[in-house]
């Protein structure tokens, strides 16, 4: 009985580690002055607000025991898969990615950036050359 006793109160305590919400860090929004949004989100700046690359909602740090921290998911041109990162804001700045508040959104930009084997993005054509009946 203590062996299963013992397995209880590890499954709740690590449910909830797993469930556990850390605080929002909720600071005035400002607008970074940056021509574009994609620079602004990729090129982030620790003195502006991050905003989600998709969306264009502000994606808030939370303090987790005490650093603040960004838990997003990013991607890239290059490849467009969904990654998910946590980052102090000076890490941040310097993880040149788009940026996403959650993997939704990140989602919405990966599968707008697949590139096919012809060159074309976001479509596929289906011909002798990439479709088999096999």
């Amino acid at each position: 009985m203590r062996k299963f006793e013992l397995t209880l109160v590890l499954v709740i305590f690590c449910g909830y580690c797993i469930a556990q919400k850390w605080p929002e860090i909720k600071n005035p929004i400002k607008i970074n002055p940056s021509p574009t949004r994609g620079s602004q989100n990729v090129f982030f700046n620790k003195n502006y607000t991050l905003f989600d690359q998709i969306t264009n909602d502000v994606i808030y740090p939370v303090n987790k025991n005490g650093v603040v921290v960004y838990q997003i998911y990013f991607s890239s041109e290059e490849d467009p898969r969904p990654y998910y990162g946590e980052f102090t804001p000076e890490k941040l700045e310097k993880h040149l990615f788009y940026k996403f508040k959650d993997r939704e959104s990140c989602m919405k930009f990966c599968d707008s950036q697949w590139h096919w084997s012809n060159g074309d993005s976001g479509s596929v054509i289906m011909n002798e050359n990439n479709f088999s009946n096999n």
